[in-house]
């Protein structure tokens, strides 16, 4: 049995991968401040259905406040970073609480995993990265991700540029994931 922790975890990606580790015999620790941008409804059912395992607990709290990580214990095996704001559009108005919370929410988080000494890390970053492209696909992971197109796309890259700066200068594992929708 492992222990993880999973941010995001009343949204769909979130649920349904706590979901399988709980099923598969884990115990989760899911953090999530339901936001908004997705209806409560939701991620109520999806709460509900994690509260039926035996192995889940539940932290509603914002990634970016450091009272999130006082109470979380010790002894995780890891976590998936899956909990930002999300939405192209919405972040053009709301800059600075995008950047509160995929920013520096990523900061805090990875801060915790540094000194829990937590060294497995897989967060989700966005093909927002990529910005407007000449060609639509296929996509690659070396196409230049330097000219963000929105307040979104540009916290998504910065949190990569974090997650790559805490890789080098601590040496935990980490892998960011840029989902497509």
């Amino acid at each position: 049995m492992m222990r993880f922790i999973v941010t995001g975890c009343a949204g769909f990606i979130g649920s349904n991968l706590s979901a399988e580790l709980l099923r598969q015999g884990h115990e989760v620790v899911g953090i999530d401040n339901l936001d908004p941008f997705y209806p409560r409804t939701m991620k109520d059912a999806n709460l509900a259905m994690l509260k039926a395992f035996k192995g889940f607990s539940f932290v509603m709290a914002d990634i970016s406040s450091p009272g999130t990580y006082k109470g979380l214990g010790q002894a995780f095996d890891g976590v998936f970073h899956l909990a930002a704001k999300a939405g192209v559009r919405p972040s053009m108005a709301d800059p600075v609480g995008y950047t509160q919370s995929n920013v520096l929410g990523t900061v805090r988080l990875l801060e915790f995993a540094q000194r829990q000494g937590i060294n497995r890390v897989v967060m989700a970053s966005s093909s927002s990265v990529y910005g407007r492209r000449e060609d639509d696909a296929p996509f690659r992971e070396t196409d230049p991700t330097d000219l963000p197109e929105s307040p979104y796309a540009a916290t998504k890259k910065a949190m990569e540029v974090v997650a790559e700066g805490m890789y080098k200068a601590s040496g935990i594992n980490m892998a960011l994931l840029r989902y497509f929708t």
